[in-house]
């Protein structure tokens, strides 16, 4: 196996830490997510994903675990580090600087990325489980020359339609705040609509700077922010 210099932690989370490193023998810098107890079915997802996907321009908007490494009691996935992290600490940073959230024009342009990658994923019959501004890393600046810029992470909560029968449904309620999709609100069953709603809350982020919250009259919901 390839040996790492471990340099910093990028975060913690419910389903495990993740630390820059350097692999030794290329140089290269990576990022290393270590789960206890080992947690595989990310990478098989990450796999599949690769598998799937015939364009090859779009598989550069995935996670690309390069390697899994799995003892009794932990697991450690490889993939790719960005220097410019998450599509959350860019917009906070931006608000920090500016005051202001992200420009319009490039709001947009990100949550374009974020539509293509996600409807890409659905047509490979995978439920990412989980989106959100934090699990998308910017790993290029937006330029003509390549795109996507933008990277979908963390598959742990994922789900692959292809091994259930057909036309299942599932009645499981996501508790993230504010990324808790209108069916499981109101007690319906649900499958992509998960992802959807996540994708708009995410926008919502992206473009006014805080959390998507919803109300409702009768059946017809709608966003709380008032619209400038």
């Amino acid at each position: 196996p390839d040996t790492y210099d471990l340099e910093k932690c990028l975060g913690k989370g419910t389903y495990g830490t993740v630390m820059k490193a350097t692999n030794v023998q290329t140089g290269q810098s990576v990022a290393l997510k270590c789960q206890r107890p080992a947690w595989v079915w990310e990478y098989y997802i990450a796999r599949e994903i690769k598998a799937r996907i015939t364009n090859p321009h779009m598989l550069r908007g995935f996670m690309d675990c390069s390697h899994c490494y799995v003892v009794n009691n932990a697991s450690l996935l490889v993939s790719e580090f960005s220097k410019y992290g998450t599509l959350l600490a860019v917009t906070n940073q931006v608000k920090i600087a500016t005051g202001k959230p992200l420009i319009e024009p490039l709001a947009i342009y990100f949550t374009i990325e974020m539509l293509q990658i996600v409807e890409y994923l659905h047509k490979c019959q995978i439920i990412h489980g989980d989106i959100k501004p934090d699990n998308f890393l910017l790993m290029h600046v937006p330029t003509e020359d390549v795109r996507p810029t933008i990277q979908l992470i963390d598959f742990g909560c994922s789900i692959d339609m292809s091994l259930f029968p057909e036309g299942t449904k599932f009645t499981q309620i996501i508790k993230t705040e504010d990324f808790t999709c209108i069916e499981m609100q109101t007690g319906r069953p649900w499958t992509y609509q998960t992802d959807l709603y996540c994708l708009a809350a995410s926008a919502h982020c992206l473009l006014f700077g805080n959390y998507m919250r919803v109300t409702h009259t009768g059946d017809k919901w709608f966003i709380t922010t008032k619209m400038p």
